[in-house]
């Protein structure tokens, strides 16, 4: 019954509070998934507002919060920590040489903006930002991340991120032969060329 508010609809709004203590990203994953998606051993977060247009934008914005890797385990996509040894991959099993692919650092940002919820803040919007002290460009990396973090936490992800940027400047592929056709995508591997890089 709407008489007491106009005839309107009125304006609610909800404090929704879950599970007591903090929740693993492959939790928050699997149930964003309905199913989809397997979780492995992840990390854990204090609180995190799905959003976005779709469910695999979503999970992305997940994966920018820790190093995971997301592993084909026949036709299931499990999403675990990227902690698992790489394969050693000697020069000799290269089909040709190598080919390395050096992005000019004048592409790469040189500085990182992370948005976020702080915990300490009563989860108000928190700033962190990394900058690169040497051989710096004007371009900013801007990302705000739907969870809830420590300014410790979200200032150790932003430096994280800027080094990650720079390090995979460099990219290498490498033709391999029939032995190993196991590798599948999401697998770590240490190129035996990665000395010369």
């Amino acid at each position: 019954q709407l008489e007491d508010f106009g005839n309107r609809i009125p304006s609610l709004s909800f404090e929704l509070i879950a599970d007591p203590g903090p929740v693993e990203i492959g939790t928050i994953a699997v149930e964003l998934g309905a199913g989809s998606v397997a979780a492995g051993p992840t990390e854990s977060l204090l609180g995190y507002a799905a959003s976005g247009d779709s469910v695999r934008g979503a999970i992305e914005t997940l994966c920018e919060l820790a190093p995971l890797s997301l592993v084909d385990e026949g036709g299931q996509m499990r999403l675990t920590r990227a902690e698992r040894l790489p394969i050693i991959l000697a020069e000799d099993e290269y089909c040709d040489r190598p080919q390395i692919v050096r992005s000019p650092s004048e592409r790469i940002p040189s500085e990182v903006s992370l948005a976020y919820h702080e915990i300490d803040r009563d989860y108000q919007t928190g700033l962190q930002r990394a900058v690169r002290a040497r051989g710096g460009t004007a371009i900013v990396d801007r990302l705000a991340l739907p969870a809830v973090l420590s300014a410790g936490r979200a200032k150790a992800l932003a430096d994280s991120r800027l080094a990650d940027l720079w390090t995979r400047r460099v990219r290498a592929t490498v033709r391999l032969g029939r032995r190993r056709c196991a590798l599948r995508p999401g697998d770590p591997v240490r190129a035996g060329m990665a000395q010369r890089v």
